[in-house]
């Protein structure tokens, strides 16, 4: 008992660390994998191991990383480590890394700002600020993004939960004072045969030596032919960098394609007077992307994208489980028939992008702007700050692969000048370094960029009847980047029930009749199941924040009914059997029971005694006069105005409850809520549209408390009057004032069909609104009347008023998430979205 009682505090104190409401959980694996490996001259030592983390001003607490963190916007990471001599190495940090930005200080200097540091990046360490011996690194991670400067943005839709923290591993490199900089192989494909060009940059510390000579090695990785060796003596060179390109054909090349991915493993060697100086080595793909009139072309072959989506959330296993699964997932990805993988607003885990090489998936891979509004995405900061991160992101994996087509981000607006002008101007540059470029769009675009290669367009559950159509009048190259349609029910008796299993493998299955057919490229939304940041309406409501659009919903799912369906289009196996089954009635019998329950309370109340149906009427259509007898202390039954007052909860609590349940699956309704920038308020409401029961007995209490609320407020203004008004009366005019909804207890029997058919939808929500305005000016009407006011007076000020907190609370969301300009480009976007 004892025994295992130790153990379990060590594990608490090593995996879990808390602190002042801070959450840390170290994700360190003894076994994991090094993203870079160690050469003959240069040295990579892991730095995972005994960090310090404390937030400002507080006491040290030890663990391994990487580290994930909730519980405040900044922590501070900190680690020894040592120089054994700063005079002939040059020394750098390496960091897989970071969410989402942070300063980097050695020895309590700062050397290096780093924002959207979950790219990998490498930072060298000035040899002034280094010791011989011990060297003290801290890592200040800063986690908040915003919805105007950060990339990502605040206000994402549908996209993974980002882990704060440092997040991969961090390596110390070690490379001599005469050392390969930079080195980028290109192939090239020419009528005359194949080729590779090689851009070498070297930095040299002094001119000591003049006989320079430069050595390549290709070695297939799978193969086991001799490796191709080439040699090329460089001039006398001088101190600094010197670059130079090297041309380089193979006599027996291996090219790479998605059904066989050879890779080569590049050796470069420097020599100074025949004594190895430096070596790197490099895995390349001997291939060629690039795009000619209407088509994309991989090795001068014609190319369609047949890809899917692929979200990880980072900091949901230790490292070497990461690994693990990253790559598990994506040989499952590529066995189902896909040759591409689309890694969408989150930048990729770099392990992720160097294993698809590895089994034969080109990478798209994408810039995290997200239906981010014009206003912002095309200001001048904005662009100088897009521009260069995504140069870093080009540079960085370029490192893990040589190939992989670049994305400039999704949900862009598809017939707007300004994205048109902010597109051309990023796409040119990035056309010019020889990159296949793509943009994701919410809609067809009908603006063309002459700098972009290919147009995505997105899907959301789009009938597959009208999609034929709609591709007929597109002119210009195009994919489907993003075909999404939920699975929230599982297997039920067929895909008549919508959003089944059956009915996804269902849709799935005739989409890609029409894409395979026109040979029109598209990625599946997606293979694997993912948390996101907020519980999604559209993507189902989960507990845990798990969407339901994944053909494997299960996180230990190996196969489904739409993953067969799939495979079997992909890599023309034996058609897979739907069953067609019986469609649902989707209206709860709750919404039935209680709106009959509470009508039948109702009616039995109002045919109790005439004199409350006379009150009824009165207040129903003689309100002045009703009111006016409720200030002079009529008679007025106590009993049935509290009987009312349920009744009348009750019927605004079903109203709703319906149209939340009603609303639960609507992309228009949860990205509103996403521009509001509030996860917490997403994440309830979607709880009470998934949950109906609950959310009665919640709008229940919600509205009483309310209708209290607004008496004891009435009151409390009351007491500046000369005249008194007993709380009693005020709170008795309030329930009066509320009426009205007891007539809409019929329509409620059949409201959540009448919205369902979704063809009279404006109708009734004008009519609620009527409704809503007209309980409104009964409740002024009421205080006007009770407290002896000029009417004139209580509109005006109750509308002030009102108008006044909207002001206010528009003005807050406007200045600290930009709401305003969300909800705008929400509303475009709608337009335009195949949905």
């Amino acid at each position: 008992m004892i025994k295992n009682l130790i153990i379990f505090i060590i594990f608490l104190t090593t995996y879990f660390n808390a602190f002042s409401g801070v959450l840390i959980k170290s994700l360190y694996s003894e076994k994991s994998f090094n993203i870079i490996d160690s050469t003959a001259t240069r040295n990579v030592q892991s730095l995972n191991k005994n960090w310090k983390v404390y937030p400002d001003g507080e006491s040290k607490t030890k663990l391994n990383i990487p580290a994930i963190f909730e519980g405040t916007s900044s922590l501070n990471f900190e680690t020894n480590f040592y120089i054994p001599d700063k005079k002939n190495k040059i020394y750098s940090l390496f960091f897989e890394g970071i969410n989402y930005s942070a300063d980097i200080s050695v020895n309590n200097s700062l050397i290096f700002k780093k924002s959207a540091a979950e790219i990998p990046f490498e930072v060298e360490l000035p040899s002034d600020i280094l010791r011989v011996g011990k060297n003290i690194l801290t890592v200040k991670v800063y986690s908040e993004v915003d919805s105007k400067t950060t990339i990502p943005v605040k206000q994402r839709f549908l996209t993974p939960h980002s882990y704060n923290g440092i997040i991969r591993n961090v390596y110390l490199t070690v490379k001599p004072k005469n050392f390969l900089k930079e080195i980028n192989f290109k192939t090239i494909f020419t009528q005359s045969g194949i080729s590779i060009d090689a851009a070498v940059t070297i930095s040299l510390n002094k001119n000591s030596y003049s006989n320079y000579r430069l050595e390549f090695e290709f070695q297939p990785i799978s193969n086991s032919i001799e490796p191709e060796r080439f040699s090329f003596v460089l001039p006398e060179l001088k101190a600094g960098e010197y670059k130079n390109a090297f041309n380089i054909k193979l006599k027996n090349p291996v090219v790479w394609f998605p059904e066989n991915p050879e890779n080569y493993l590049i050796k470069t060697s420097l020599f100074i007077n025949d004594s190895l100086t430096d070596r790197t080595i490099t895995n390349f793909a001997l291939a060629e992307l690039k795009v000619a009139p209407g088509k994309i072309l991989l090795n001068g072959m014609p190319f369609t994208i047949k890809g899917s989506t692929y979200y990880f959330n980072n900091g949901e296993y230790d490292n070497l489980s990461t690994q693990k699964k990253i790559r598990g997932q994506l040989i499952r990805i590529k066995n189902a028939g896909f040759n591409s993988v689309r890694f969408a607003k989150q930048y990729p885990n770099p392990y992720a992008v160097k294993i698809c090489r590895e089994v034969g998936l080109i990478p798209l891979i994408e810039m995290p702007l997200n239906s981010v509004p014009e206003e912002i995405f095309t200001t001048r900061e904005y662009r100088i700050r897009y521009k260069a991160i995504l140069n870093e992101m080009i540079e960085s994996y370029t490192h893990f692969s040589n190939m992989f087509i670049v994305g400039l981000g999704s949900s862009f607006l598809p017939n707007s000048e300004a994205t048109k002008s902010f597109i051309d101007e990023i796409a040119t540059d990035i056309k010019q370094k020889g990159y296949v470029t793509y943009a994701s769009f919410t809609g067809i675009p009908d603006i063309f960029s002459d700098g972009l290669d290919l147009y995505g367009i997105e899907l959301y559950s789009y009938p597959i009847e009208k999609i034929e159509t709609k591709f007929e009048e597109l002119r210009h190259p195009y994919f489907l980047s993003e075909i999404t349609y939920p699975d929230y029910y599982g297997n039920a008796s067929g895909y008549l029930v919508n959003n089944s299993t059956q009915a996804q493998a269902y849709y799935f299955d005739k989409l890609l009749d029409i894409m395979l057919k026109k040979d029109i490229g598209f990625v599946i939304n997606s293979v694997y199941n993912f948390k996101s940041a907020y519980s999604s309406f559209y993507g189902g409501y989960s507990e845990n924040n798990y969407t339901r659009i994944a053909l494997l919903n299960q996180s230990n799912a190996t196969n489904s009914l739409s993953y067969r369906v799939i495979e079997s289009r992909l890599k023309n196996l034996s058609k897979v059997t739907i069953p067609i089954g019986t469609s649902i009635n989707e209206n709860k019998p709750l919404f039935i029971l209680i709106s009959l329950g509470i009508s039948i309370l109702m009616a039995f109340v109002i045919n109790w005694r005439k004199k409350f149906k006379d009150d009824c009427s009165r207040a129903l259509f003689r309100s002045y006069n009703f009111f006016a007898d409720l200030r002079d202390h009529r008679i007025l039954s106590g009993i049935h105005t509290y009987l009312l007052l349920f009744i009348e909860v009750g019927s605004m609590s079903l109203l709703f409850t319906i149209l939340l349940y009603y609303l639960r699956t609507n992309i228009l309704f949860e990205k509103l809520l996403v521009d509001i920038g509030s996860y917490r308020l997403i994440d309830f409401m979607n709880y009470l549209a998934w949950h109906p029961k609950e959310s009665f007995i919640f709008l229940y209490l919600f509205f009483l408390v309310k209708m209290v609320s607004l008496a004891i407020v009435l009151k409390l203004f009351s007491l500046s009057l000369k005249n008194k008004i007993d709380f009693q009366t005020l709170f008795y005019a309030i329930v009066w004032s509320f009426l009205p909804f007891t007539i809409v207890l019929p329509v409620e029997l059949v409201l959540y069909k009448i919205l369902a058919i979704d063809t009279i939808n404006i109708i009734a929500l004008t009519i609620l609104l009527i409704l809503c305005l007209w309980i409104l000016f009964r409740i002024l009407k009421a205080v006007y009347v009770v407290m002896e006011l000029h009417p004139l007076k209580v509109y005006f000020y109750g509308f002030a008023t009102i108008i006044a907190i909207l002001f206010f609370i528009t003005l807050y969301l406007q200045a600290t998430n930009s709401t305003g300009y969300y909800i705008i480009n929400t509303f475009k976007e709608y337009e335009t979205l195949l949905h």
